[in-house]
Parts: structure tokens; sequence; C-alpha cells
């Protein structure tokens, strides 16, 4: 009996076919003005279905919006129709409440005699499924009454665009469009749509791309027009549209998307499950779009409502506000309501939302706030919700705390003054903790920065006991003398009333120094406005003496006072390396530079000074932010160039594109993590221009700056700002590595060895080896990463449904895994692969003289190759590849194979591929691309991965590259296929090709 396919398929299925129609959903016009209860929904709870399921009812072309299940039908006196068929609709449980224990693992008993709950996260979430029915299938359901808006579906949409603080530009033409690097929306001016809801239904469309924005939802907008990714984000705005639409009462007009639909049907075709992934990412942009909704909402009731401050008595009006509330929650949505509050109801609101959440905090949904409302239907989910949304809570009554403390400080100060004022946090003192000696450091009350990766002081614990490494010169506490130049977070004083358009700009929440910051990489002169004068400026003759003073507040001016001074010295503790100070000297005044002891930087193409120098103050003149740049174009050379790296299909980020003249590897499109497929040189030097290569297409351009040249000091503007960017990135990224090796570290001491497979390895079919590791459940795997010294540099984790990841911010370029942690100076042969399963099959079928190396993906294989050809130069080595037809099908191109053979190019070797038995990789390309999958699932089997590769390693070795023929599986195979990168090989390749297409 066949299997059920999944739910995600049949959903996919059916929409890809209503796609080809013109029928689905999300291509269907509307013309507005519809009804609050357009979209389907619970016929008895009247709570909407979400993402999916939304969708997939709407697919079944039912007039009547009410849905409901056989149970609940039956117990308000309905009666589903015999023979009507129900619809499945599936819910994921990602939490689940489990007993709470005690450290002896005994449950705890709570004051009420019952056992008391916690909520974990479920490793692998579960999967529910229930079968509805419509309206149209049951007798005895009340008539659907159709209600009319009650309000102006234009107002509103106004009043989400204003809201939301977007930028929106409009101008005279045809296009409307979002662009992610200005983060800002372009439309045509209102008076050329034909009606008002065709402006706020394009309006709408392009803010649903604007939250994907890195600083809201943080979608992928990175690429082109046209390509895969493109089409998969207009898939998610149209559906978030459509919702939009539904919502709102404005109108709906897909014709102008229809181009997409070839594209929107290839992706489901080769993902079903991105309709799922579409469809969650549409109902969080609807939700974060209607938030702004829900600000005037919740204002108009905050004015309406009574006070809450004795809620014996609950009248309509808070109970609607309570309602609302627990839709805002549900919808993770208090975070952005709270965000977008004005800031004259901020105080009463935030007060208001804390007794409302905190008379809903309760797990088991029987106390007397949810006696007065319907459970949620997914209690776990929304209890994650409310915990985020408590968070939200907190920290906007900390901000809004500080602020209210300074605002009674200013009201005492003279009005020139007023502004100096700023509640800055307690200081922690930041100490370089050694691994081997951070349990005593925890027992001691030493805290650990996330955002800092570093160890701390929290304020009030005695430093004393923290002496020896207080200390030590390597180890150095972030608060340094008031001469060091400062590298720390640049704060700014943003008035409560400014803060939606301070974080548009890309400005940050420092929950440490209560404050505003900018982010490394941002322009600081967009801020220049709340940029602080020195901070040892602050206010000491702020409060004169003849000015009545309370004494509250002069003790919070003095301890405002004394935080700053400490503050104003706070920075990051800096490395030997990191003393460089680069400088803009135009080429004609070089000379006087170099008499400063400015000397020239190669490598960066741009002048510098070491911080320690003394003529350092008389070249500041020279400081990149010094410099004032005259009648620079419109776009930068640079910008310009960030442009064309997207339109290639890289993906620009990380401070990309360096344009100092040298080669760069940048992530494309579509690579996996670690791989940089993509690569580019750019340079300044009288006409702007570069070049660049996506690997993975194989397009390559020559790029030259639009018709300008820049100056002697633009030049060397640009490029001490490159270099300055270089080198902060470096030094960054070798923190975060080290950071990172600490906490793999940490985690491996609660590992254990694999002595029986795991889910993964009985998967794969492979056998444990020495050096990987499991947990106590023996459910993941755990396969280390090291450098070629041996330092572990990195951790894979592999999931029991095979899902893999490596430890975040974690060094994996020229890394590997010896397979059985086997003595590569003693092997006579060093094999090369991708993946583990692929490099401990290999293994398995060869004898001790062979070591297996994995390099985990196609683009380390190069630099691993490189990292083993210096330090093992006699060794003899063969490289296994990939050969991923599934991708050259897809993209034109083969990653897998084209590695390998540079990797065999630089290890001067063959290069090896699986040959399958007939037909079966032409049939299935994703199953049959590696050595792993030859043992596994072709026909030729274990015995036939032994033979090729055994083959190959006692081949007579070739004076140039090619790859092994297998004649003895070619016999057995009846089939004339070369292995060998021969001509004869791509003639083949091209008639099988050719066959294909015309198929």
């Amino acid at each position: 009996m066949q299997n059920k396919k999944p739910f995600y398929e049949q959903v996919a299925e059916k929409l890809i076919e209503q796609l080809r129609q013109g029928t689905a959903p999300w291509q269907k016009p509307w013309d507005g003005g519809g009804l609050p209860d357009f979209m389907p929904h619970n016929a008895i709870t009247g709570r909407r279905y979400r993402g999916i399921n939304n969708l997939w009812l709407q697919a079944q072309g039912r007039k009547d919006p009410r849905w409901i299940t056989y149970k609940q039908a039956s117990s308000i006196g309905a009666q589903v129709r015999r023979g009507e068929k129900g619809t499945v609709v599936e819910y994921w449980q990602f939490t689940e409440e489990v007993p709470k224990t005690d450290e002896k693992g005994q449950e705890i008993i709570g004051q009420d005699g019952k056992p008391e709950k916690e909520t974990v996260r479920l490793e692998r979430p579960k999967v529910f499924h229930a079968v509805v029915f419509n309206g149209e299938q049951i007798d005895g359901l009340p008539p659907l009454k159709l209600r009319p808006l009650s309000w102006n579906p234009d107002e509103r949409a106004e009043n989400i665009l204003k809201n939301s603080g977007a930028v929106i530009d409009h101008r005279h033409g045809d296009r409307a469009f979002y662009s992610p690097s200005r983060d800002s929306i372009t439309l045509p001016l209102r008076e050329q749509f034909e009606s008002p809801g065709a402006y706020y239904e394009t309006a709408l469309h392009e803010l649903g791309h604007w939250t994907g924005h890195a600083d809201r939802l943080n979608r992928d907008l990175s690429h082109p027009f046209g390509s895969e990714g493109y089409a998969r984000e207009e898939l998610r705005a149209e559906i978030a549209s459509l919702m939009l639409s539904q919502e709102l009462g404005v109108s709906f007009n897909p014709g102008q998307h229809a181009s997409y639909v070839a594209s929107w049907i290839m992706v489901l075709q080769d993902d079903p499950m991105e309709i799922m992934r579409a469809a969650s990412d549409a109902e969080k942009i609807q939700g974060y779009v209607m938030a702004f909704d829900q600000v005037r909402e919740i204002e108009q009731q905050n004015e309406a409502a009574v006070s809450i401050s004795d809620r014996q008595n609950i009248d309509e009006a808070s109970l609607a506000e309570e309602k609302n509330l627990i839709n805002a929650v549900d919808k993770n949505d208090v975070a952005a309501i709270i965000n977008f509050m004005a800031e004259e109801k901020m105080h009463e609101g935030l007060k208001r939302f804390s007794l409302v959440i905190s008379e809903m905090d309760d797990a088991t949904f029987q106390n007397a706030f949810w006696q007065r409302h319907q459970k949620p239907e997914n209690g776990e989910s929304f209890m994650e919700n409310l915990n985020a949304a408590k968070e939200a809570l907190d920290e906007a009554i900390e901000q809004s705390s500080y602020r209210t403390v300074e605002e009674q400080i200013r009201q005492f100060l003279p009005e020139q003054d007023k502004e100096s004022v700023r509640v800055v946090s307690d200081e922690r003192v930041y100490v370089q903790i050694p691994y081997a000696d951070r349990e005593q450091a925890k027992m001691l009350g030493a805290k650990w920065d996330k955002e800092e990766k570093s160890w701390y002081i929290p304020p009030g614990v005695n430093q004393e006991p923290f002496r020896k490494w207080l200390d030590s010169a390597t180890n150095q506490a972030k608060t340094v003398t008031d001469n060091t130049p400062a590298i720390a977070k640049t704060l700014i004083d943003v008035p409560f009333r400014e803060k939606n358009e301070a974080r548009a700009l890309g400005a940050k929440w420092d929950k440490d120094q209560k404050s505003w910051y900018i982010p490394e990489g941002v322009n600081t002169a967009l801020f220049a406005r709340w940029m602080q004068p020195k901070q040892e400026a602050l206010a000491e003759e702020a409060v004169p003496d003849d000015t009545p003073q309370e004494e509250a507040v002069e003790c919070q001016v003095a301890a405002i006072q004394q935080e700053y001074q400490a503050a104003k010295t706070e920075e990051a503790p800096a490395e030997e390396n990191a003393s460089r100070v680069y400088l803009a000297v135009p080429y004609e005044e070089k000379e006087e530079a170099k008499a400063l002891g400015a000397k020239w930087d190669k490598a960066n193409k741009s002048w510098f000074m070491e911080s320690s120098n003394a003529n350092l103050p008389a070249a500041s003149k020279w400081l990149p932010e010094k410099q004032q740049t005259q009648s620079m174009p419109a776009m930068s050379p640079v910008e310009e160039f960030a442009d064309k790296l997207r339109e290639m299909g890289c993906v620009v980020a990380n401070g990309h594109p360096f344009m100092d003249g040298q080669k760069h590897r940048i992530e494309t499109v579509g690579d996996k993590k670690g791989e940089r497929s993509g690569f580019y040189v750019g340079h300044l030097d009288g006409h702007p221009a570069g070049y660049i290569k996506n690997n993975r297409t194989g397009a390559e351009v020559k790029w030259k700056a639009k018709g300008y040249s820049l100056s002697p000091e633009e030049k060397a503007k640009l490029a001490a700002e490159a270099a300055q960017k270089l080198q902060m990135r470096s030094e960054q990224k070798k923190q975060a590595q080290e950071a990172a090796v600490g906490r793999i570290k940490y985690y491996m001491e609660s590992y254990l060895p694999v002595q029986t497979g795991t889910p993964y390895l009985n998967a794969k079919g492979i056998k444990p080896q020495p050096g990987i590791f499991t947990d106590r459940e023996g459910q993941k795997t755990f396969i280390p990463v090291y450098n070629a010294a041996g330092e572990l540099r990195s951790m894979q984790y592999i999931q029991a449904d095979g899902t893999k990841r490596f430890a975040k911010d974690s060094e994996q370029e020229g890394c590997m895994h010896v397979v059985g942690q086997q003595d590569l100076a003693k092997a006579k042969t060093i094999i090369l692969s991708e993946g583990y399963a692929t490099a401990a099959s290999i293994k398995e079928a060869t004898d001790d003289t062979v070591a297996s190396v994995a390099a985990f993906n196609s683009g380390n294989l190069p630099l691993v190759a490189k990292v083993l050809s210096a330090k093992y130069p006699q060794a003899q080595f063969l490289v296994a590849g990939d050969d991923d037809l599934a991708v050259e099908a897809k993209q034109g191109n083969n990653p897998g194979k084209e590695k390998a053979l540079e990797a065999a190019k630089i290890l001067n070797c063959r290069a090896v591929f699986p040959v399958f038995a007939p037909g079966e990789q032409s049939s299935e390309h994703k199953a049959f691309t590696d050595f792993n999958d030859l043992a596994q699932k072709s026909k030729f089997g274990r015995e036939g991965l032994a033979k090729q590769i055994n083959e190959a390693i006692h081949a007579r070795p070739a004076n140039e590259l090619q790859t092994l023929k297998t004649r003895g599986l070619q016999e057995e195979a009846s089939q004339d296929r070369p292995v060998e990168q021969t001509k004869r090989q791509q003639r083949a390749t091209t008639r099988k090709t050719a066959s294909r297409g015309s198929r």
C-alpha cells in the first residue's frame, strides 16, 4: 500500500494546479469593501485560520468562510451532511509542558499540592491534524451574517503607512519598488493611481517587502530581479497582500504579478515545502504590518476604557481591550505595538499592558482571566509568545523609567543644560578569563556577556578575588584610561518621541547602557543631531548653586555625573595587531605624512600610523571621518559596485565590497553555509573599475564606474576607510572564532563518544568511528572540525533527522575531520572528500594505509587541499568528489565536480567520481551524488564503492590531471561511460543533456 503524501505536498500540488489555471487564492482579484469575517475562521471560536491552513482552506473554493470539526458541529446541534468529505488542516506544536523536577530528578510539588509545570521547547516539533467541514457542508448552522465594514479601509491603510515610519518617495513614473540598500519605498504619485484603493494596495504590497529588512523580519532580500530567490520573496509579499486586503477591506489586484507564475510553479515543484515557509512568512508580514493598525485600536481603547486599577468589575471596554491584547500576544505582535505607541500615552499604556499580561500569565488557562475569554487553540505556542511579550514589556518599561528620571532631573536645570542629561547604567568591569579558570570565575560571581563575548564582573561584586586576572598585562578590563583611543559603542541621546526615526536610520537600543547607539558600519553623520558632546563635559556646572534643588534630585544628578565619568573611559580591549590608525593621505601630501611617521600598507593600499605615535594628533587632519569629499556622484563607486555584485547573484554583507585591488571571495545565492562561490576584484585608482565572477552560475562581468573619476583626496579617503573596515572585520572575526571554540569545548564536556549508531549514522549506513560524539540520548551526532595543526576550530551538529549546522561564528575554512583520528603522517594515501558520511564510507572500504579526510563542503575542498599539500608534500593523494548533476541541471554548473578537480590540481593527483548503475543517476539526480550514495542506494553497493576507490588508489600515477577509468564496472554495467575527465566524456555528457532536453 502506497504511503499517503505529506500534507505540504498535497497543498503544493493543488496550488500548482490552481496557479496554472489562474485560480490560486492570491491570483483572484478583489475590489475591496468586503466583510470583516471573509477570511476562513472557526465557526465557534471565531478565530481565523493562519498560515498554510488559511491558504489551503481558501483553495477549496468555498463561499462560506466558516469551518468547523464534526465534534464541534455536534456540540451545537448541527450535523455534517452524509457523504460530505472533510478538509485536513495541520498544526505544529513547538513547546510542551512537563513536570518540573529538582536536582535529584524528583517532581516539585507546588503549594496547591499539584506538581509544578514548566514549558520546554521540543527538539522536534509535534505535528497534529484535524478534519474540518465548511459551513456549506453542514445542516443546522445559523445563517451566515454578512456584516458591513465599520471602518474606512483607506483611512486604516493610511494610518498603517504613517505609523510604520517607512520612508516613501513619490515620483512621477510607473515604477513601484522597495530598495533594501536605501531602506525606502518608491511609488508613483498618488494622482497617477486610478483610485485610492489601488494606491493603498500597491503601497501595502511594497510595505510587505519593507518588513524583510534586517532590522525587522530579516528575510533574504539580496536576490536580483528575475532570480528564483526574487520570486520566492515576491510569493511571500503577494500572499501577505491577500491577507492584508482581506483584513482591511482594501482592493486586491494580482494581475501585475502574473509574470511570476512560472517561477512560482518551478519553485513549488522543486521544493513543495516552500509553500509552508512562504505562508508562514506571509503570516508574519501580515502580523507585523497590522501591528501598526493595532497601535491605533489599543490607544483608542485606552482612551475609552475605565481605569483598570480595580478590575473587580470588568466592563465591555476592558473586555475588548483584553481580547485585543490576547490577539496581539497570539500573533507575537506585542513588541511591535509597543515600539510604535505614541510617546504621550506610553507610560499609561505600559502600565495597562503590564496588568493585563500579568493576569493572562496562567499556563493552565483556568484563572479568572481565562474564565471570561476563549482559551488559545495552541496553549504552548501562546505561552511562548507571552514570554516574549513580557520581555519586550520589561525592556520598554526599563527605557520608560529611565526617561522618567531624566525628565525629573531636567525640570530643575537651566534650559541650555537640559539636553545634556542622560541616565547611564551601572558599569560592568570586563575581564579576560582563561578557559581553564572559567568555573572558578563563575563561582566568584563573574558573568558572560553574549553580545561582547567576554566575561565581566557585575556591579556590586567584590573585585578583589579577580585581581589575578585584572592585574594580568595581557588581560585588560574594558574600562581603560581617558587617553586610550575608544572603540566602544557610539552612544546617542535620542528623545523618546524620536526613537522611531532613529531606529529607521539604523540605531539600536543598548540594554546595559540604557541608551540608543550607532552600530558599527552605520554612517554616523545621519545621527549628528543626537550626537553627545564630549562626555567629560557633562554638566559639572549644570545646576547653579542658587537654583533650589530637592535632595533626592541632587543625589541623582551626582550619581549621573559619576557614571558619565566612569563611562567615558569604557572601550573594547585592543590587541597588539589592532594598533594601526589608517589615514586618508592625498598623494601630494605623502611626504608630509611620512615625516610625521606615517607608513604605507601595501596590502590595503593605504597610509597608517601606529596609535602610540606621538605625532598622531598632528596627523588628525587625514582621519577618514574628517574628510569632506566634493562633487561626489549620487551613487558612489562602492555603492555602484555593490549593486553590480547583487545583480550577479552575490550576497553583499559583512563589509563587502572591499575596493582595494585585491582578490576577494564572496557568498552567492544558493551557497551552502561556509561556501563562497563568488569572486571579485575592485579598485578605485583613476577610473573605478572591477571584475566579478559567479562560479556557481558561471556568469562573469567586467565593470566600470559610470563616467567619473575620483580625486586624489577621495581615493585616499576611500582607501583608508576600506583598510579600517578590513582590519576591524578581521579582528572581530578572530575574536568571535576564539569565543566559539571556548563554547564548543565547554559543551563537549557533556558529550559522549559514539559507541552504537546514531540515527544519522544508521541512515547513512556507516559504523561509529573514534573521534565523533553524541548526546546522552544517542540521538544527535557531533563531528569536531580541526585545522592542520590539530586544533579544534568548529563542530558540526547533526540532528536525528539529518539537519546539519556548524557552531556559530566558528572557523571552517581550511579545516577538516580525519575519520577515526588516523595519523596523516603515517598514511600512505590520503583521500579527500566532502561530507563526513562519504569520508567514513571510503574509510570502511579501504585498509589502514589509507586515511580519509572530510572537508564538509565543495567550496572547502581546495582550501583543505592547499593545507594538506603544504604539510604532507610526500604523500599520495586522491580526491573523491561529488557529482552534482541535480545542481548542474538546474544552474548549469557542477560545483561538486569542479571543486574536486580544482583540489586535485592543487594536490597533483586524480579526482574520481562515483559511477552508478545504468539509469540510476539519470532518473534521480539528487539521490545519486556521492560515494555514500553509491554504497547505500546503488545496485553496485559497498562492493562497487570498494572496487572504484581501490582501483583509483592503485592506478598508475598520471602526469596530468585525469579521473579514473573503471573498466570492470563498465563491463558489469554494459555501459560505455569512462570516468576520466577527457573530451570523450564531455561529448557523452553533451549527448546525454541533449537527450534529456528532447524528452
